[in-house]
This record gives C-alpha cells, sequence and structure tokens, in this order.
C-alpha cells in the first residue's frame, strides 16, 4: 500500500499541510517546532481515532490540546485525508 496524498489540517501547528506522492524514502527536515514530528503523531492519532474515537483524545493529553491555537474559523475541526 502506498500513500498518494496525505492532507493534515488544524493538527497542532500543522495547517494545510500537504505531502504529494511521496518517494518510499522520505526524509522530513526542518527547524525545531516546525512540525516534523506532528506529521506523524497526526497519523498515530487517526490510527487511534480508527479503534476508539472516544478513548483516543485521551491518549494526547485532550481534544482541546491537539487542536490548532493559532485558527479562529472552524477551530474544532481536525481534518486528515489519506489517499492511498
Amino acid at each position: 500500500m502506498k500513500i498518494k496524498r496525505l492532507y493534515i489540517n488544524n493538527y497542532k501547528s500543522l495547517v494545510g499541510f500537504e505531502l504529494i506522492e511521496p518517494n518510499p524514502f522520505s526524509v522530513f527536515v526542518g527547524p525545531n517546532a516546525a512540525g516534523k514530528s506532528n506529521v506523524f503523531e497526526a497519523l498515530e492519532f487517526f490510527r487511534y481515532w480508527i479503534k476508539d474515537a472516544s478513548f483516543a483524545p485521551d491518549l494526547f493529553g485532550s481534544y482541546w490540546s491537539i487542536l490548532n491555537k493559532q485558527l479562529q474559523q472552524n477551530s474544532d475541526i481536525i481534518e486528515l485525508s489519506i489517499q492511498i
């Protein structure tokens, strides 16, 4: 299974993050606190959400702790889209 597109919005520091057709070997590079780890955390959150939606936010502190605090509109919606 290969990911064709990954889109994450309003998860911690990620706003409109999009990864299109990543290579089999991809590297995430950037300064500290740029959100590199948040990409993988969002995927982990999604995995737990699929198993038990009520339990997943508790593993990450709370639902409100994983939302992006910078957004004013629709600030209570986390969007994750994966095309395979």
